[in-house]
């Protein structure tokens, strides 16, 4: 979960997740499929990667300060 502290590793395991799952998104845009895009942008960001996102820039942010 997001109370995880995250290493260098765990910060790009969530940048590899994130761009797979986006690349999900853009397949459906390059079909012209545009609904199905947007419902796998939001499901994807409610279900998995936008905790990654989260994680992530935690990670940053910590390292940042």
């Amino acid at each position: 979960g997001l109370e995880q502290e995250v290493t260098l590793g765990g910060a790009v395991d969530d940048l590899a997740d994130i761009a797979r799952d986006l690349s999900g998104v853009l397949w459906h845009i390059d079909r012209g499929a545009a609904n199905d895009a947007y419902w796998e942008f939001r499901f994807g960001y409610q279900a998995h990667w936008g905790m990654h996102l989260h994680r992530l820039r935690r990670y940053l942010h910590s390292i940042m300060h």
